[in-house]
């Protein structure tokens, strides 16, 4: 069991950020005198039961917190508020993230500069595989770029434990959301742009799921365009299944090692 903290060590500064499942509010950890991203439940989450939400969220608190690299957000601490809620506090990361790195830069040449990234997201996913744990939404805003060119992976609420040293949640349970991605089956589990096809078709994947998803990555980096999109996300899944998208070198002219 989680254990309940004091709730006076954390003073809440402001909202951070906020998702399908929980929101992140930056607060400074009295007790250590730093500045602290804290993640809480949200009261309603969009998707499932409160049981169901609150069995997603521990799980992600605990993958993430076995998951130590530096591309990765360490997580300091963990436990419930005397109401019962559950939290956990990372550490604050703060930057842009990949995609708008990505919109903001017009040229090829521009987008190149970026690819050190792309190669640093390998780097943390191949620790994660070698954990035993697969991303499975992986996609250039799970990417944040900090001011002095850190890297890091976030969003682990998808992840799939393959040691079930951690108790998995059912698929039908595990929905990504988000404007204009969210999936459009239980059976379905990530973002469309970025799935590969038997992830598409809602099979269960391993981690040659989260390799495709680097590579539409760097595909989109390449292209100024994801390899897959379509006005719904259905439209991108058929198109994800109905075949490989356009082949790189017909849509950017890039170097032939890429």
């Amino acid at each position: 069991d989680i254990h309940t903290d004091d709730p006076e060590r954390y003073e809440q500064v402001c909202e951070h950020a906020r998702g399908g499942l929980g929101r992140v509010v930056r607060a400074v950890d009295k007790r250590l005198g730093r500045t602290v991203a804290v993640k809480e439940l949200l009261p309603r989450a969009a998707n499932g039961s409160t049981a169901a939400n609150e069995a997603r969220f521990l799980r992600e608190a605990l993958i993430t917190a076995r998951l130590e690299h530096p591309g990765i957000v360490p997580v300091h601490e963990a436990g419930r508020w005397p109401s019962g809620d559950p939290y956990y506090v990372m550490k604050l990361v703060e930057g842009r993230t990949l995609k708008e790195l990505i919109n903001g830069s017009s040229t090829l040449r521009d987008r190149l500069a970026l690819l050190p990234h792309v190669i640093a997201v390998a780097d943390a996913v191949g620790y994660a595989h070698s954990q035993g744990v697969i991303h499975r939404d992986l996609k250039p805003s799970n990417v944040i770029v900090g001011e002095f060119g850190e890297t890091i992976v976030v969003d682990w609420g998808l992840a799939r434990d393959t040691r079930r040293d951690v108790p998995d949640v059912p698929e039908e349970l595990m929905i990504a959301t988000g404007s204009g991605v969210s999936t459009v089956s239980g059976k379905v589990v990530g973002t469309p742009a970025y799935m590969s096809p038997e992830q598409a078709r809602g099979e269960l994947v391993d981690e040659r799921a989260d390799v495709y998803a680097i590579g539409a990555v760097l595909y989109e980096l390449l292209a100024g365009a994801p390899p897959h999109h379509d006005d719904t996300p259905q439209a991108t899944l058929e198109r994800v299944i109905a075949g490989p998208p356009r082949p790189i070198c017909n849509v950017a002219h890039v170097p032939g090692e890429l």
